[in-house]
């Protein structure tokens, strides 16, 4: 037994003189992004303590005299927001990943009831438990070697901490522990990644679940409110100016069509034996393209950047369409193409 693997748990530390330098370079760009983050948080507090003087009548000007036109405080309150927020979060993972390249762990138990993972960063660490019934398949990843567990709806990188031999021995450690059956194509249940509902007969296959709509319906819709506020505010403020309003309304004109669009569209495969039909619809309006005795093909190609880049398409005597793709890693294609030949009966070229 590998002296990393000890009964039912197994921990894998990060290694290697080049994590001092991704280290070092990392601690560089946090102090640039404390600085960065210091500022925008001190100008958001005067921005908003001067905005509220004003509406009571007190006198709270911005430090440095800085002057923001009436109806432009609006607009650089919401990038403020929205800049912090993106930046806050990136400074987290850099943290996160300057914590990992010193001292992080991987470690892994397998009990009765599935897995867990605890990551550690230094100090820190955060735990995540995968149920038994869940996970399909463990494997290492074919472009970086990590060992990841395909789970029914995603795949979760358990580490690429470790050398080739350890995680491939890490890998088989998991599969004998788990007793897993073999990952065939099940066209009974929806592929990974992918929601299924069924009517009379015909499987229709959506990558966005209704929870995912819902919160995406939520934060466009809020967004529009927040930029009709701003071209309301420019239309009666006394210091806006034509253009001014004229970019708010735009942008409130955008925006209340990303979020139609998000509300109220829908692309969807519809799957049956013999048929495939790639069905869209937004609002009134719908598009169908139905292929029969077709076949399904999986495609390799490498872009720009020499990354692989894995499509699966349907094609027919009247052309072709491509049903999903993926970015380095084929296994999601590849499942994908084997559930939809099982459940239309098209041959699939690999």
């Amino acid at each position: 037994m590998h002296d990393f693997i000890d009964g039912s748990t197994a921990s894998l530390r990060a290694t290697g003189v080049l994590r001092y330098f991704g280290a070092g370079f990392l601690g560089i760009w946090l102090i640039a992004w404390a600085i960065g983050e210091a500022v925008a948080l001190a100008f958001l507090f005067f921005l908003v303590r001067s905005a509220a003087g004003s509406l009571v009548g007190i006198s709270w000007p911005i430090p440095g005299n800085t002057q923001i036109a009436a109806g432009l405080v609006g607009y650089v309150f919401l990038f403020l927001i929205v800049w912090l927020s993106l930046w806050t979060v990136g400074g987290y993972a850099a943290i996160n990943e300057f914590l990992r390249n010193l001292a992080g762990e991987d470690r892994v138990s397998v009990a009765q009831a599935g897995v867990e993972l605890v990551r550690r960063a230094g100090p820190f660490s955060r735990a995540r438990r995968f149920a038994r019934s869940q996970i399909r398949r463990v494997r290492l990843r074919g472009y970086d070697n990590a060992v990841v567990i395909d789970t029914q709806s995603s795949c979760e990188v358990v580490t690429s901490y470790g050398t080739p031999a350890e995680r491939q021995a890490l890998a088989n450690w998991l599969q004998r522990q788990l007793s897993l059956p073999h990952a065939g194509a099940d066209p009974v249940a929806a592929p990974p990644g992918w929601t299924m509902t069924v009517e009379e007969g015909t499987a229709c296959l959506n990558r966005m679940d209704p929870q995912s709509r819902r919160v995406g319906m939520l934060v466009t819709w809020l967004i529009t409110a927040l930029t009709a506020l701003m071209w309301g505010g420019s239309l009666t403020s006394p210091g806006a100016t034509a253009s001014s309003s004229a970019i708010a309304l735009a942008l409130t004109l955008v925006m209340a069509t990303w979020a139609a669009w998000v509300t109220w569209s829908r692309r969807e495969w519809r799957v049956r034996q013999g048929e495939l039909t790639a069905y869209s619809r937004f609002a009134l309006w719908q598009w169908e393209r139905t292929f029969k005795s077709a076949r399904l093909e999986i495609v390799v190609s490498t872009d720009s950047d020499n990354d692989r880049r894995y499509e699966l398409k349907v094609i027919d005597e009247q052309g072709k369409k491509t049903i999903a793709s993926e970015i380095k890693d084929d296994i999601g294609i590849i499942d994908l193409g084997k559930w939809m030949a099982a459940r239309t009966g098209f041959p699939l070229k690999k």
